[in-house]
């Protein structure tokens, strides 16, 4: 099958965080590069960016220092519903986007939902029946 995706390299000081945006937000050096379109499943992609390949789109880019302005979103249960619906309330820096991740099996985060937050406080929903006995979400600026 091949599908157009997008891809960004992202690099960080490691010994300010096991994560890029953990390093970001403690201050540490990281980078990201652009964004590339490429079509994946094509047998002919190779695994590097080779001059004349999708990626070899990939330019050079700086580190810089952590910026204080990276957050995360506070997340509130503002109502479970009797049909099983949550409705969370995110506080945050207004005029950003943020991801909300949910996690579902204990160990990893998937994406969940994207929202922009204009006005510093945005709701969401979630409709899934799943059969996790916990569900833990979180919530991230993104750039």
């Amino acid at each position: 099958m091949v599908a157009t995706v997008f891809v960004q390299a992202r690099v960080w000081d490691r010994r300010s965080g096991v994560t890029y945006e953990t390093a970001r937000a403690l201050g540490g050096k990281f980078g990201r590069s652009g964004l590339l379109q490429i079509v994946a499943g094509e047998p002919h992609l190779p695994p590097f960016p080779f001059e004349g390949t999708p990626l070899g789109g990939l330019i050079s880019f700086q580190l810089q220092a952590g910026l204080p302005n990276f957050t995360t979103g506070r997340l509130e249960l503002i109502e479970r519903r009797d049909d099983g619906t949550l409705l969370w309330q995110l506080k945050g820096a207004a005029g950003f986007r943020y991801l909300v991740e949910r996690q579902t099996d204990g160990a990893n985060w998937t994406p969940f939902q994207l929202l922009m937050n204009s006005t510093g406080l945005v709701t969401f929903t979630d409709t899934s029946e799943g059969d996790a006995k916990v569900q833990l979400y979180r919530a991230r600026m993104l750039d």
